[in-house]
């Protein structure tokens, strides 16, 4: 496209000539510059089992951590990748599914 417009040249690509080990340079400074993950207080609106702890700056299942006999991933002992999508995850796996079910039964007895 660049070619059809007269007086301009098309844009540079900062990584193009750059070794791999300057390429993880750059990617290596990206990442400490972005911006920081946090928890979202959305996320535990619908899931009451979500806490998350500001002392320890990590969230937790409580359903998980109270009922689990094996590990359910890191939200059992608490989690710091503040991922909307690390939470669905633990969410749909079967083992949290298995406390959900216990719980439910419990509190109907």
């Amino acid at each position: 496209m660049w070619r059809f417009i007269e007086g301009v040249s098309p844009p540079t690509n900062p990584k193009v000539g750059l070794t791999t080990e300057q390429k993880l340079a750059k990617n290596r400074e990206y990442d400490r510059e972005k911006r920081a993950r946090t928890f979202q207080q959305t996320w535990a609106q619908d899931r009451p089992w979500l806490i998350y702890n500001s002392h320890a700056d990590h969230m937790t299942c409580t359903f998980c951590s109270k009922y689990s006999q094996e590990s359910a991933g890191s939200l059992t002992e608490g989690c710091k990748n503040f991922r909307l999508s690390s939470v669905i995850k633990h969410e749909q796996s079967e083992i949290h599914k298995t406390c959900e079910d216990h719980i439910r039964t419990t509190t109907l007895c």
